[in-house]
Order: structure tokens, then C-alpha cells, then sequence
């Protein structure tokens, strides 16, 4: 299996880790992607049942100073990555619909690549680690991930196996968006119960992915059209 795509962090590790150095595309198959896809897949869902389940106990457990630096974190890191999930969104859409075979230019895609991993290094800077900075740095390294599948799809000439690939990058966008929203909500309750008040951090989220709401409310998944 190739390894030249960055490892999500896990709660084993010491304290939350960066993604590493992003990688330039190269070809792959899509049976490769399905299998790394979905042990992330796996690794998001573990990390969004902890963030859920934690109760109200506040993040690194050392009190208002470990939330408050918490939220500033993920408050910079939701505006590098706010304009890019919005900027996916035409390309890659939420609405159930067929990502467009003609893609986007590589620029645009290496921006996001970039914001993402700028946004995952932002937030492990700091020392220590608990469920909630953990999901968010997993959050922003499955949007690299996104972003750097996408860029595969672009190599593929056949078309039913380029949207295959786009089909999976859409799949782990949503996956990043909707396991952002369940560790921020969990962030603005610890805040709130800290005392410093609400602290939204949400990423923009289409109803259709079914993303927890900054008011806790949580919207419905569409189906997604088949591949073919």
C-alpha cells in the first residue's frame, strides 16, 4: 500500500500530532483509496463517539485556560478552512448530486491542500491532548486527505474510475465537516460551562450532510446519486 498520504493522529498518541508534509498526487487505484478511506472513516468515527460522549468534562482538564486556548485555536483554524469547504462545495456537492468530471484547476486545489494542513498544524502546536483538539486536527487531515484524492482523480483518464475517486473525496470531505461539527459543539459547551460564553467554530455545512448545528441541532444525510 502506498505511504504517501498522511496518517490521522489517534488517541494513543502522546499529544495531538500534525499530518505530514503533504504529498504531490500520484496514481493510485481506487481499490487502494476505498481501504485507506475507510480505516479513516473508521478512526473519525471512533474519535466523533469520544468527543459525543464526553460529557462536560473541559477539554486537557485543566480548567477556562486549556478551553480558552482551545477556542482560539479552532477559531483560526475554522477561518483558514471556512472558505475552502465553501469553495469544495461546487466542485465536490452536498446535495446528492454527481461531482463534475471537469475538474478544477490544480492551483486551486493545491489552496486547499495547503489551508487544510496549515489549519491541522495550527492546532497541535499547542501541548497536551484531549478528545476534542484531537477530532478537530482529524477533521482538518481528512480535508487534506479530500483534497489530495481529488487531485488523483484529476490523472485518471477513465472516466467511471475518476468519479469513483471524486466520489471518494466527497465522501471523506463530508466525513471532515461532519466530524468538525461534532467536536465543536462539544468545545462550545465546555466553554459555556467554563464560563467564557458560546464558542461557535462550525465549518459552513449544507443540511444534507447531517453536521451538528452551532444550536445543537443536527440536519439530515441525502443520498448520494450512484457512481455510475
Amino acid at each position: 500500500m502506498p505511504a504517501d498520504h498522511p496518517n490521522p493522529p489517534t488517541l494513543e498518541d502522546s499529544g495531538p500530532q500534525p499530518p505530514e508534509d503533504l504529498p504531490e498526487p500520484s496514481r493510485t487505484t481506487p481499490l487502494t483509496w476505498w481501504l485507506t478511506i475507510g480505516a479513516m472513516a473508521v478512526v473519525m468515527a471512533l474519535i466523533a463517539a469520544l468527543v459525543l460522549s464526553g460529557g462536560r468534562e473541559e477539554p486537557g482538564g485543566a480548567g477556562a485556560d486549556a478551553v480558552a486556548a482551545l477556542a482560539e485555536d479552532a477559531t483560526a483554524a475554522g477561518e483558514t478552512l471556512s472558505p475552502v469547504v465553501e469553495e469544495m462545495e461546487e466542485w465536490l456537492p452536498t446535495d446528492g448530486s454527481h461531482p463534475p468530471l471537469d475538474v478544477v484547476d490544480a492551483a486551486t486545489v493545491h489552496g486547499w491542500r495547503t489551508a487544510a494542513h496549515e489549519a491541522a498544524t495550527g492546532l497541535a502546536v499547542r501541548e497536551g491532548a484531549d478528545p476534542v483538539r484531537t477530532g478537530l486536527i482529524s477533521s482538518a487531515s481528512l480535508l487534506v486527505v479530500a483534497a489530495d484524492t481529488y487531485s488523483k482523480a484529476a490523472l485518471v483518464e477513465d472516466e467511471d474510475l475518476r468519479m469513483d475517486l471524486l466520489h471518494v473525496a466527497m465522501d471523506v470531505r463530508n466525513e471532515a465537516v461532519v466530524g468538525w461539527s461534532a467536536a465543536a459543539s462539544h468545545l462550545d459547551e465546555a466553554a459555556v460551562a467554563a464560563g467564557l460564553g458560546h464558542v461557535h467554530v462550525h465549518l459552513p455545512a449544507s443540511p444534507d450532510l447531517g453536521a451538528l448545528e452551532p444550536d445543537g441541532t443536527a440536519g439530515t444525510r441525502v443520498e448520494q446519486e450512484n457512481h455510475h
